[in-house]
C-alpha cells in the first residue's frame, strides 16, 4: 500500500511539473522613448482546472511619462473573469511614479454561461522601482458604475503589492 501512495503521489508532482506550459517574459529595462516593454506570467493549470495569467504592455512617450496596458485573465471554479487596464504613469523621480487611469473587469458563469454587465473602476496609486526587478505599488480601485457585485470581484479596493522578477 506504502509503494502505491508513493508512486501515486511521485506521478501526480510530475505530471503537475512537466504539464505546465513555457512562458517567455520580455522587459526592456530602459525607460527611454519609444521602446515598448511587454511582461507577462501565468500559473499553471491546477488539478481543479484554475488558471491565472496577467500581461502589461507599456510605451514611454518621454522620460517621464507612459501609458501602460494591463490584463488578466482568470478562471475559477464558478466563473471567467478578464479585466482590461489603461494607466498613464507619471515618472516623479527616476524610481517614484504615481499613476491614473481605468479599468473594466467581464465575468462569464460557467453555470449558464452568462455575461455579467462590465464593471468599470478608476485607479490612482503610487510606486517606487527598487530596482529593474524589484517594485512595490499602493493602489486604489473605485467602481464607477452601478454593476452587480459578481462571484469574484471587490467594489471598492485599496491595495499594495510587489513584484520581483527573476
Amino acid at each position: 500500500m506504502n509503494n502505491l501512495s508513493y508512486f501515486l503521489i511521485g506521478f501526480f508532482f510530475v505530471s503537475q511539473i512537466y504539464g505546465q506550459d513555457t512562458i517567455t517574459i520580455v522587459d526592456v529595462p530602459e525607460k527611454s522613448p519609444n521602446k515598448i516593454a511587454t511582461s507577462g506570467f501565468a500559473y499553471p493549470l491546477f488539478s481543479n482546472g484554475e488558471t491565472h495569467s496577467e500581461f502589461a504592455v507599456a510605451y514611454p512617450i518621454n522620460e517621464k511619462f507612459e501609458t501602460e496596458l494591463q490584463g488578466f485573465y482568470d478562471t475559477y471554479i464558478l466563473a471567467n473573469v478578464t479585466r482590461f487596464a489603461l494607466r498613464g504613469k507619471y515618472y516623479a523621480t527616476k524610481k517614484l511614479y504615481s499613476f491614473a487611469g481605468m479599468a473594466a473587469e467581464l465575468e462569464r458563469s460557467k453555470l449558464d454561461g452568462s455575461l455579467s454587465p462590465p464593471r468599470l473602476f478608476l485607479l490612482s496609486g503610487m510606486g517606487y522601482d527598487f530596482n529593474e526587478k524589484v517594485s512595490f505599488e499602493v493602489k486604489h480601485e473605485m467602481l464607477i458604475n452601478n454593476a452587480k457585485p459578481s462571484l469574484y470581484g471587490i467594489p471598492s479596493s485599496f491595495s499594495a503589492h510587489g513584484k520581483f522578477r527573476f
